[in-house]
């Protein structure tokens, strides 16, 4: 009898690639797919079954939210089914903004405006891809 390691539910990121992997053993293998409802996947073209039973899901969107089962079956008809769940989150859309030029020594005052993008949020302001020390003079509020 085919067994499928449990699945844990996952958040994935709108408009970026998600792929759903199931862990199948047991011998021999007839089949692995996926299902959402009463469908077989793959329902349309972001969607992709791998021989392996990886569910790749392109340009992952906020209708992919929901409920997936892995179903694998032996050449005897024997099968086990294992479900999870995939929450799409809408990333951070930032307000674009610019630095003004200035004097060495001047202040200035940035300010950076979340347009869009499901909470929780955290902001973190990074120069040249690391984040500010503290012991800069910068203050952060």
């Amino acid at each position: 009898t085919p067994f499928i390691k449990p699945m844990p539910n996952v958040t994935a990121t709108a408009s970026k690639d998600h792929s759903l992997r199931c862990y199948v053993s047991g011998y021999p293998l007839d089949s692995i797919h996926w299902t959402r409802g009463s469908a077989q996947l793959p329902i349309n073209h972001r969607q992709s079954v791998l021989d392996n039973g990886t569910l790749i899901i392109r340009h992952v969107q906020r209708e992919d939210s929901g409920q997936y089962t892995c179903v694998a079956r032996n050449r005897e008809g024997q099968g086990m089914e294992r479900s999870m769940h995939i929450a799409v989150v809408e990333p951070p859309v930032i307000d674009p903004f610019h630095f003004r030029q200035r004097k060495q020594g001047d202040r200035i005052l940035v300010t950076c405006a979340i347009i869009s993008g499901d909470l929780p949020i955290t902001i973190q302001w990074e120069k040249d891809g690391r984040a500010i020390p503290q012991d800069l003079g910068i203050r952060i509020q």
